[in-house]
């Protein structure tokens, strides 16, 4: 299966919201965990929308 450009960049936002999320709860910060939590709503809100 090939990716689209536009793919692999969502899936590179992703990967770096992910990488927020396991910091945040591995530091027992919540504002964090849920400010990244949100950031993934959007990109999957986003990715509907197209």
């Amino acid at each position: 299966m090939k990716l689209t450009k536009k793919q692999m960049n969502k899936c590179d936002e992703l990967i770096k919201v992910l990488h927020e999320i396991i910091r945040a709860k591995y530091n027992n910060k919540r504002e964090d965990f849920l400010v990244a939590l949100v950031k993934i709503r959007d990109l999957v809100k986003e990715e509907e929308d197209d």
